[in-house]
């Protein structure tokens, strides 16, 4: 106990935002841990609906919730306000939206020498489940082992880099350097933060085990930008990615495109009239099939056209020029 206040071995930081319909469900399964000794810092960022409510809910039944209520200012000012008030050697984040399995603080925490642990994760989308996981434990000594880390999109190490859900961090690394989340930034900012951290990792683990519960529902109107937004986002992610490959003497080559296609999706978003399920299936469209119409096809011309510019020739800025001239 330090001025009142328990001094866990984890927190658990989530942000939360107008997530009423399944806020439970997350914390539900965080109660559920095998692993006892730990925090969760709620971080309410100004919800409108009952989710602040049901944070107050939830600390008043459980000791080791912890409700803070703050203005509206993004994930990422949730994400610092929840570090701030970390009051444990270790963190990890879950998204309000989420769910993790009963293992997922255990698992991590058996490996809590390495400075940053990733762990497996289950994508669900449509009601399907698609598991991202590596085959087996990989430690990687930086930046001796650093090139391991320059992995294809489809490699699950590539997930070192996105999203900060799914991973174990110590506290003393982020207080000592200041790293903290880009407020400006609302997509990609997730990623400055993990860049930033591994540049001051000696050790890197990945492991099998599949404990976290990725539930892919986010439009496409979330993160759309205008052209003056989308360049603050770029330069500002692209930075960091250069810093990092300097400090650590490595090409991130699969990063580079992965973040490439994350921002042209973003371009993409801005045509109005493009449905959620065509954005996410392109691929599933032929032209033979007579379901689909003559603007359906035209978008998909639209978006194959770009994502060409945007991830074949690694130059999003182009593919804006295309998408602005096609309207």
């Amino acid at each position: 106990m330090i001025n009142g206040i328990y001094m866990s071995k984890i927190s658990i930081i989530v942000p939360i935002y107008n997530v009423e319909k399944c806020l439970r469900h997350c914390l539900d399964s965080i109660i559920a841990q095998t692993f006892t000794d730990w925090e969760c810092i709620l971080v309410d960022d100004g919800s409108k609906d009952n989710s602040g409510s049901i944070c107050d809910e939830y600390a008043q039944r459980d000791n080791r919730f912890r409700a803070i209520h703050k203005k509206n200012g993004g994930a990422a000012s949730a994400r610092n306000v929840g570090i701030e008030n970390v009051n444990a050697p270790f963190f990890t984040c879950v998204d309000a939206d989420d769910g993790i399995s009963p293992q997922f603080v255990s698992k991590l925490l058996d490996y809590k020498e390495s400075d940053m642990v990733i762990g497996g994760c289950a994508v669900i989308f449509n009601g399907t489940k698609h598991n991202r996981n590596v085959d087996q434990i990989y430690t990687y000594l930086l930046p001796e082992d650093a090139n391991n880390l320059n992995v294809g999109t489809s490699d699950p190490r590539i997930s070192c880099f996105y999203a900060t859900w799914g991973k174990l961090f110590k506290t003393s690394i982020v207080r000592t350097f200041g790293i903290c989340y880009p407020e400006n930034l609302r997509l990609g900012e997730d990623t400055v933060f993990n860049l930033k951290y591994v540049r001051y990792c000696n050790t890197v683990s990945f492991i099998p085990d599949v404990i976290y519960e990725y539930y892919n529902d986010t439009t496409p109107e979330k993160y759309s930008m205008d052209y003056v937004e989308f360049t603050r986002h770029h330069d500002a992610v692209f930075k960091e990615i250069e810093e990092t490959e300097v400090k650590l003497n490595v090409r991130l080559s699969g990063l580079r495109k992965g973040m490439e296609s994350a921002y042209c999706y973003s371009l993409i978003s801005r045509l109005k009239k493009l449905e959620y399920k065509d954005y996410l299936n392109f691929r599933l469209s032929e032209a033979t099939n007579p379901k689909i119409s003559l603007s359906n096809l035209l978008v998909r011309n639209i978006f194959h056209s770009i994502k060409y510019f945007c991830v074949l020739k690694a130059n999003t800025k182009l593919g804006y020029f295309v998408l602005r001239h096609y309207f």
